[in-house]
């Protein structure tokens, strides 16, 4: 059953595993293959990398996907009991759903659309020109579920492919 426009997403034979929780939130396990942990919180755009015949779900920042349709996803490695997701290890990136952490810069307004900027590489941002109660913009990857005036908040994503926007 799907959620929205949120597909089931099969974890199968081609290495890629996905994961649902109970409140609907959909997860994809990646594989940091940097040099460097990734930070619950963080803002990244989900790749597909193939080796040896496998596929994996990976990383890499928005700005390398700034003019196409990217899944944009959040490093919430609550399923795995972690805060990180360790280098050269493997963890959680969510991209819909109730999300309890997310890096943002700014106060952002409750319902406020989020999307990613450009020149934001890792950081979600207001989309200051509409918010709450309005059809979605095609850059928005949530909506901000409380007025957000720190660093890290929660929002809920939605999971659509979205275009990365221009700073």
């Amino acid at each position: 059953m799907a959620i929205g426009n949120i597909p089931d997403y099969p974890s199968g034979n081609n290495g890629v595993e996905w994961y649902r929780d109970a409140e609907g939130g959909v997860f994809v396990r990646i594989y940091e293959d940097g040099g460097s942990a990734l930070s619950n919180g963080v803002v990244y755009a989900l790749t597909f990398t193939s080796s040896a015949s496998v596929v994996y779900a990976d990383v890499t920042a928005p700005t390398a996907v700034a003019t196409n349709s990217a899944i944009i996803g959040v490093v919430n490695n609550a399923p795995a009991g972690l805060d990180t997701i360790p280098a050269y290890g493997r963890g959680w990136l969510q991209i819909a759903g109730y999300c309890p952490y997310i890096n943002t810069t700014g106060t952002i307004a409750a319902n406020a659309q989020l999307e990613v900027k450009a020149d934001a590489a890792t950081v979600l941002q207001d989309d200051t020109a509409a918010n709450g109660g309005v059809q979605y913009t095609p850059n928005c990857v949530g909506v901000a579920i409380a007025e957000i005036t720190t660093n890290v908040w929660s929002a809920f994503l939605i999971g659509n492919p979205v275009v990365v926007a221009s700073s």
